[in-house]
């Protein structure tokens, strides 16, 4: 601002000089007109002020996904080996009379970083094809796991490894296509839900003695409806 007022100071002390020196009437008026033209001039160039501007980023939320399903069976209370570990499409047979554990691993990849996980949760389902993933809790059909879990140390980057464990499914369970079904939020959104479909073969679920007992029964005597055979008694249970 000061080299422009030392200019103006300049212009104006040139023009006197002009007036001093010239006899025309008409120059100090001429002087003037340039005078002025000068400072519309300056006044229209304006002049550079200092201030403070301010800006943001904002960071979008991106929900997990779920990637590398294993699952691995077991007759409970036995030990789990990698040969019973199958992938999507893959069968298990259950042991004759004896329940069943399923152990299923998976990664679950956030792009806000694993730690995003931490404020969230994984919801597991293993149900029969032929029931909703939702439905109520039946021994045949439906099983569920709220609290699947972090695998310890497995976080890094934008990954890290759960496990559900489903125990104590029942052998004689529906056999046929049961799904895995993961559903997950790490806080703010909700992963897309992740299916593995797994078949559980069928097993013989009914056993009879080596020996039947059909009674006794006498030429004329018939037997109850609720016990065939048997002349006049009622089953016992």
């Amino acid at each position: 601002m000061g080299e422009y007022l030392s200019l103006i100071s300049y212009i104006r002390e040139s023009m006197e000089s002009v007036n001093e020196t010239s006899q025309s009437p008409c120059c100090p008026i001429i002087s003037g007109l340039i005078f002025a033209a000068f400072i519309i001039i300056f006044m229209s160039l304006g002049h550079a002020e200092s201030g403070t501007a301010g800006y943001y980023v904002q960071i979008d939320n991106e929900p997990p996904i779920v990637s590398d399903v294993w699952c691995c069976f077991r007759d409970s209370g036995s030990t789990y080996s990698s040969e019973s570990c199958v992938m999507a499409a893959g069968s298990w047979t259950p042991s004759e009379g004896t329940n069943y554990d399923m152990l299923c691993n998976f990664t679950v990849t956030d792009i806000n970083g694993y730690q995003d996980m931490q404020d969230g949760w994984v919801y597991a389902t293993w149900h029969h094809e032929y029931v909703a993933w939702n439905s109520g809790l039946d021994f045949d059909s439906r099983y569920e796991n709220s609290s699947c879990s972090p695998i310890s140390g497995t976080g890094s980057g934008n990954s890290i490894g759960y496990a559900c464990e489903f125990k104590d499914i029942k052998y004689w369970a529906d056999g046929g296509l049961w799904t895995f079904l993961i559903n997950l939020s790490d806080g703010n959104e909700l992963g897309e839900p992740h299916k593995t479909t797994i078949r559980i073969n069928n097993i013989t679920t009914i056993w009879q003695t080596p020996s039947i007992d059909f009674g006794s029964m006498g030429l004329g005597q018939e037997g109850s409806e609720s016990n065939p055979g048997y002349a006049g008694q009622r089953p016992s249970i």
